[in-house]
This record gives C-alpha cells, sequence and structure tokens, in this order.
C-alpha cells in the first residue's frame, strides 16, 4: 500500500499485517503519519495504515445479511451475527464473506472466504478478555498489464509467407527470425502433445510493443492463462486482556500468532516473451512431418515457476498508560509499552526442468528448462495464453526429440540461490509517550521515544554436491547473523491561537526493517534499516 506514491507499514490491530486486506470485518480504519506513526511500530516514511477489527457487543443481538452482485458474473456475501451471553458478560460476533470478483480479461478472477470470530468476556467492571480468531482462504488468477505484445507484425507485414524449409538469410524482408543455432531448444507443444527440438527454426517477428489492434489481439486477452496463479491462507489469533487498574491507570496484556502462506505460479517470470504473440511460418514440423498450425498464431515460453511463501510469527505486548488531571497546571497522559515479535520465514522457488540435467551440468540452466508453446485459435480470444503450464501436472514419459529411445519427464527444480531462504528474526521494542494539554486546550505539546532492536538470521542454499541443485539442506551451510538497532524520536506541538488560526510544528524519525530479500554485494549481506526523517 502507497500513501501519497511513499510506501506505508499495513497493520491490523496494530501488529504487522501482510496479507491481502478485506473490509467485510473492519469497525475502522486509520492512517497515522509523522509523530503518531512510531506508537504502533517500526513503520515506513508512508506511514501506517491500520485497521481494527469488529469486536463483540455485550449489550444487544444483531443479524446482518449482504449480497452483491456486479460486472463479468461478480458477486459477493456477507454475513454478520452479534450474540450477548450470560446477561451481557459474554458477547460473541460473527463476520463471514465470501466473494467471487472477476475481470474483463479472460480467466483473471479473485476468489476469497474469510471467517472471523470475536468474542469479549468481563467478568467484571474493571476486566476484559478478548480473543480474535480470522481465517482466510485467497484463490487469484491475475493479468499482465498489456493484452500482448507484438511478435507478429513484421511477418504479416511481409505477406505472411509461409516456409518449406529453415530460412537462413534475408529473414528480415520475411519477417522472421531464428533461434539459436547452437542451444537445444526442446519444446512442448501442448496442441500436440507431443515435444520437439526448435533449435535454429524459424518464427515470426513483430516490433515487440503492446498489441493495440482489436482484430488481431483484443483487449480481453489474458496471455498468461490459468496458470498465473496466486493462492494464499491464514490463521490469524490474537488476544488481549485488558484491565483498569485505577480509575486513570490501564492496562493491556496481548498476544498475536499468524500463520499467513503463499503459493504461486508464474508463466515466464521477469520475461515478456511468454506474452507476445507469435506465429509459426514453417510447413513441416522439425522432426519433418507435415506441421498441422502452419501459420497459425501462437504463444510460447519458457521459466515456468512455482514459489512458496511459509511465514509464522509470535508477537507478545504489554501497554500501560495513565492520565494526571492538574486542572489549570495542565492534564497530562503517559503510555509505555514492551513488545516480542518472533517471526519465521520459508522461501522456495522452483523452476519447470527436464529430469536429470540431460543439457546443462546446472539443472536450472536455460538448455535444461521446459519450453511450452500453444497455437490459439484466431478470434477466440479465451485460446490466447501460453498454455496452461504444469500447475496441471508436470510432462511424463515424452519421447526426447533429440536422443532415439530416451523418454523425457519434467520436474521442479530450485530455481535460484537466493530463491531458496530460511529467515528468522527477533525484535523487541520499547516505547514511551507523552501528551499534555494547558490552556484548555489551546497549547497541546507532544513526546514519543522509542528504542528497537533486531537480530536476523538467514541461512540461503548451496549447491547440493550431488544434485548440484540449490539446496537448504546442502552441507556447509552456515546461516548468517545479522544485528541492527535503532531510535525514533518525536517532538510536537500545536497551539491555538484563535478559533480560526492554529500553529504547528513536530519534528520525527523512523526507521524502516530492511528487506531481507535483497542483498548487497560482494559480500551478500542483508542491506541496513532505512531511516527518515522530518
Amino acid at each position: 500500500m502507497r500513501i501519497r506514491g511513499v510506501a506505508a507499514t499495513v497493520t491490523r490491530n496494530y501488529f504487522r499485517w501482510g496479507l491481502q486486506s478485506d473490509a467485510y470485518n473492519a469497525d475502522r480504519i486509520e492512517e497515522n503519519r509523522g509523530p503518531n506513526s512510531i506508537l504502533f511500530g517500526i513503520g515506513s516514511a508512508g506511514g501506517v495504515v491500520n485497521t481494527l477489527t469488529k469486536r463483540a457487543n455485550l449489550t444487544r443481538d444483531f443479524r446482518r445479511v449482504s449480497f452483491t452482485i456486479g460486472s463479468y458474473d461478480s458477486y459477493r456475501g456477507t454475513l454478520d451475527v452479534n450474540q450477548s451471553l450470560l446477561d451481557g458478560k459474554l458477547g460473541v460476533r460473527l463476520n463471514a464473506v465470501y466473494s467471487q470478483q472477476n475481470d474483463y480479461r479472460e480467466h483473471a478472477f479473485n476468489d476469497t472466504q474469510r471467517i472471523h470470530l470475536a468474542s469479549t468476556w468481563q467478568p467484571r467492571q474493571r476486566t476484559r478478555f478478548r480473543i480474535d480468531y480470522e481465517v482466510v482462504e485467497i484463490e487469484n488468477i491475475g493479468v499482465r498489464p498489456a493484452p500482448a505484445f507484438n511478435g507478429v507484425s513484421g511477418w504479416l507485414d511481409a505477406g505472411a509467407p509461409i516456409v518449406q524449409s529453415v530460412q537462413t538469410s534475408n529473414l528480415g524482408a520475411l519477417g522472421l527470425t531464428r533461434y539459436n543455432v547452437s542451444q537445444r531448444r526442446i519444446t512442448y507443444v501442448g496442441n500436440l502433445d507431443a515435444v520437439y527440438n526448435y533449435q535454429g527454426q524459424n518464427r515470426a517477428t513483430g516490433n515487440g510493443n503492446v498489441i493495440l489492434d482489436r482484430s488481431l489481439a483484443d483487449y480481453t486477452v489474458n496471455p498468461v492463462g490459468g496458470f498465473n496463479r496466486r493462492d494464499a491462507n491464514l490463521q490469524n489469533l490474537t488476544a488481549f486482556w485488558e484491565e483498569k487498574l485505577f480509575d486513570h491507570t490501564f492496562l493491556e496484556l496481548s498476544h498475536n500468532v499468524q500463520v499467513p502462506n503463499r503459493k504461486s505460479f508464474v508463466s515466464g517470470q521477469g520475461r515478456t516473451g511468454n506474452a507476445t504473440l507469435y506465429a509459426d511460418p514453417q510447413a513441416f514440423l522439425p522432426n519433418g512431418s507435415p506441421n498441422p498450425h502452419t501459420g497459425d498464431l501462437m504463444f510460447e515460453g519458457g521459466r515456468w515457476t512455482t514459489a512458496t511463501n511459509r511465514q509464522k510469527s509470535h508477537n507478545t505486548r504489554l501497554m500501560l498508560s495513565h492520565e494526571l488531571d492538574f486542572g489549570k497546571w495542565g492534564n497530562y497522559r503517559l503510555a509505555g509499552m514492551g513488545e516480542y515479535e518472533w517471526r519465521k520465514e520459508l522461501n522456495h522457488n522452483w523452476v519447470e526442468a527436464w529430469e536429470g540435467r540431460l543439457f546443462n551440468a546446472a539443472p536450472e540452466n536455460d538448455q535444461n528448462q521446459v519450453w511450452r508453446r500453444f497455437y490459439v485459435t484466431s478470434g477466440d480470444w479465451g485460446t490466447y495464453h501460453s498454455g496452461t503450464g504444469p500447475i496441471n501436472g508436470l510432462l511424463q514419459n515424452i519421447p526426447d526429440p533429440t536422443t532415439p529411445g530416451r523418454m523425457l519427464n519434467s520436474t521442479w527444480v530450485p530455481f535460484s540461490r537466493g530463491g531458496q531462504r530460511d529467515n528468522i528474526e527477533r525484535q523487541t521494542t520499547l516505547l514511551f509517550g507523552s501528551h499534555a494539554r494547558y490552556f484548555r486546550d489551546r497549547l497541546v505539546l507532544g513526546f514519543g521515544f522509542r528504542k528497537d532492536e533486531l537480530e536476523l538470521d538467514v541461512r540461503q542454499s548451496e549447491r547440493d554436491p550431488v544434485t548440484n541443485e540449490w539446496s537448504l539442506g546442502a552441507p556447509g551451510i552456515v546461516p548468517s547473523h545479522e544485528e541492527f538497532s535503532g531510535t525514533t524520536r518525536t517532538l510536537g506541538a500545536v497551539g491555538h491561537a484563535t478559533r480560526n488560526i492554529s500553529l504547528f510544528y513536530n519534528f520525527s524519525n523512523s526507521i524502516d526493517i530492511p528487506n531481507t530479500a535483497h542483498l548487497i554485494l560482494p559480500d551478500g549481506r542483508v542491506p541496513p534499516t532505512s531511516e527518515a526523517r522530518g
């Protein structure tokens, strides 16, 4: 999330939140920037955007149901039920949502199922216990910003020539290009359920721009098809103990547990090739057989990847506040907080490759990766994509076009060293804040101080000596250990000179935790904390 173009930290009940949000169980959404943001954790320069979830009501019962329908067969239903029990000492509230959001782009959708249970027990006037529990399931197929890129206009402008043999010269005039003549191009053709070696073969070419001609590719085209899938699930549990120790003294002890998991499938990670519309100008297949798709439009590409991200965090927080009122000498509010958070994150990133590293010693090398081709049905925009990829299963027992008698099987292999990471973070925080009001609230002063200490253990993969794959289980891995610390201070004043004129002043600095997905060369260390001042 960004505020005025600057990244913001997102929290739920002031605990860090990293999953897609939904307003079905939101009671209030707040944005805190500048001096206020330090009260709610290490934050980005854009501030802190916090969602307070709905609480159980102790005094009344209610039932609410809503149903909404939208364009492209989208629909959404919500449920909000509250029940008061035990003569107003116990309240239970259930919120649920089912949302199917479709898009004008083919295959794209976002399917969300969430259940949120909140309960409040107040055994006596000064004591309150609350439980907040949420379960989330999200299924999503996204889109690329552009319908398709142009890999065919040069060929069309040349009259869409069909070639009987591989062309090696005058390619520009024919609107053609050639695959690398010295590198294998083992490609699975989904329409034919067969593998061919397109090494040195011809293909149509274009200007590489976004296609704007709707007769060539409609705006509804989604070249990633059904493969570009991103699913997530989450369990989130928070327990609160709220105690009114004295008339103006309050204590809160809370603990939050989050277990988010993500799984994604991406076609052509970091490449535009898989989203480029090409054409096949060849009359014959690479093995000499007649080509049943001569002159047909197609998508093709490699780097079919899947990734998992598994996280777990525990956060314990103790807060104490007190208010002092000295009449004409001012009103003072003091608050302190101590917090400890433990986070674990495990990442794996794989790419589809031919089993056995048959064409290069590095299993993830381009020559070992599976390339896929899919011919479209002209004008049927739902077929304009690069195929379903391995989301429906890996390839098994496919004859190898380069070695007679050998069968090919595809498998998942680790994509890169940095794609396999195991991180553990431990963060300790102490905070003090104060607020003073004078002259019937015409002068307001604020001060805050926060101290954070972060320990970070990062374990990255190394080559396995047997399989040569990047592996977190390879011998000799030494986790890196980093320690970061920082302080945040804020000082602000507001003076109301008249009913219509006020003067403001504030000074604050802030820090943000390092991005553990980034490493600084040449030693591969995690970047330092970022700092801001204003």
